[in-house]
């Protein structure tokens, strides 16, 4: 089932420090293993912000990587199956061969991540487009009933379950999760369906704490200090948001023997000093969670499944612009007051 020669699309290109305009690219015929996805819903999270912004200054670039589509065309038969399925897509480079993949760590996929359209253009994930071009290995067929917006959620609900499955969580335990943004609350959502005891959080910012705590948990620093009485009980810590003292307050909080994952931080942060002693002595493990893989992906379809995650997940999607009005979408994704932003074609 080959495609058209030269498939073009329109696609929101960042050439500049809040400088995006909406621009045709053409690319090439479909490879053997290819799928092209008419876009639906596109949600932006840090990295399109940062390069709207100026702080990931990489252009000129189409980026978007939280991603729900139709899958329109197929290279050959062996994506035929998946033409007129709504699919999440995955659009890291998996090589499969370098060490990281071989060991199962595709996350860290050391192949160059992205690839090139017409003029230079550079796409990293390049959802904020009406089409893309996805691998046959990285489509995930959505539940039939999960609207499109919730669809494109699929990668950081993948993320979060990455970092839980690597923090050897078990029902039952208590967990505490450090920053109560639009990622901590995924993963309280994801630790409250997996059956903790506890999901409480660190948050400075009051607004997002009482949302956090709207279902379920408590503030651990609601009066500016972390609450004397919860320091050392959590198995489990979760860090959103690596902010001052954010290390800190997550090894004081984490119960001997417990893991601290490190999920949220950004390249260039200031370094964060810590006693190692603490680790060595308390048998606290430290654990780095990055990106998903395959099998997380499946999970987070299974989760997009269940009605009542999908109702908790509505509540994050505080947003919605068409891809014409990708400004108003990048300014309305900067407020603190946002969750996630969705940007339909």
């Amino acid at each position: 089932m080959k495609g058209p020669d030269v498939h073009v699309r329109t696609a929101a290109v960042f050439r500049a420090p809040r400088v995006v305009a909406l621009t045709e690219l053409s690319f090439p015929p479909l490879a053997d293993d290819e799928v092209l996805i008419d876009m639906e819903a596109c949600a932006l999270c840090t990295m399109e912000k940062q390069i709207y912004t100026g702080e990931l200054p990489f252009y000129p670039v189409v980026p978007g990587h939280e991603v729900c589509g139709t899958v329109v065309d197929a290279g050959s038969t062996a994506g035929a199956h998946l033409v007129g399925s709504r699919v999440a897509a995955d659009l890291l480079t998996r090589c499969g061969r370098c060490r990281s993949c071989r060991a199962g760590m595709s996350c860290v996929c050391s192949a160059p991540q992205g690839n090139e359209f017409d003029g230079n253009v550079k796409g990293m994930g390049a959802g904020l487009s009406h089409a893309l071009v996805c691998k046959v290995s990285g489509c995930y067929v959505a539940p039939p009933d999960a609207p499109a917006e919730l669809v494109a959620l699929a990668e950081p609900l993948a993320c979060v379950l990455h970092a839980v499955r690597r923090s050897g969580f078990r029902p039952g335990e208590r967990c505490a999760v450090i920053g109560a943004g639009f990622m901590g609350r995924l993963h309280q959502l994801v630790l409250q369906r997996l059956c903790a005891s506890a999901v409480d959080c660190v948050e400075p910012d009051q607004a997002r704490a009482a949302a956090f705590l709207e279902v379920g948990g408590a503030h651990l620093d609601g009066q500016g200090a972390l609450d004397q009485a919860a320091r050392g009980t959590y198995e489990r810590v979760f860090v959103t948001y690596l902010g001052e003292g954010a290390l800190e307050s997550a090894l004081e909080l984490s119960a001997d023997g417990g893991t601290v994952v490190l999920f949220g931080g950004v390249e260039g942060m200031s370094p964060t000093t810590m006693d190692p002693y603490i680790l060595h002595r308390r048998a606290i493990s430290l654990v780095g969670a990055y990106s998903q893989e395959p099998r997380d992906w499946f999970a987070a379809m299974g989760l997009l499944a269940n009605v009542e995650a999908r109702q908790r997940l509505r509540l994050l999607v505080t947003h919605e612009f068409g891809l014409a009005d990708i400004d108003d979408a990048l300014t309305a994704a900067l407020d603190r007051s946002s969750l996630r932003v969705v940007v339909r074609p």
